[in-house]
């Protein structure tokens, strides 16, 4: 299958202005999280940019890394790598994005959009 097709363009209204809508993507990752059990998967190298956007069950906290290892932040401030639901990061073919929730199952789909 070839994903590089779907490239990262916003659709346009009648006027021709941004309408802030994608085009589906042919390159989608997806997966029920387990509570505290880290998921993981390398990003396509099939392009060297993309654009990941992110999908979750609303109300539940997904923390995310990318090259390093997703962790629930502890009951006092410290150095992190995890992001907390975020909606979209710019990352690279072979780059690796990892997951992890403390809630009981959570469902993420990423989408993958060439830059």
């Amino acid at each position: 299958m070839d994903i590089i097709k779907s490239k990262f363009i916003l659709t346009r209204d009648i006027n021709g202005f941004n309408g802030f809508g994608l085009n589906p993507s042919n390159y989608i990752e997806e997966v029920q999280l387990l509570q505290s059990a880290e998921q993981h998967f390398t990003v396509s190298s099939q392009n060297k940019n993309w654009l990941a956007i992110f999908s979750y069950d609303p109300g539940l906290r997904i923390f995310v890394a990318d090259n390093a290892t997703a962790a629930v932040p502890t009951t006092t401030f410290a150095l992190g790598h995890s992001d907390l639901n975020p909606t979209a990061l710019k990352v690279k073919g072979g780059d690796v994005l990892s997951f992890i929730t403390p809630d009981t199952t959570a469902f993420v789909v990423v989408k993958f959009y060439g830059l």
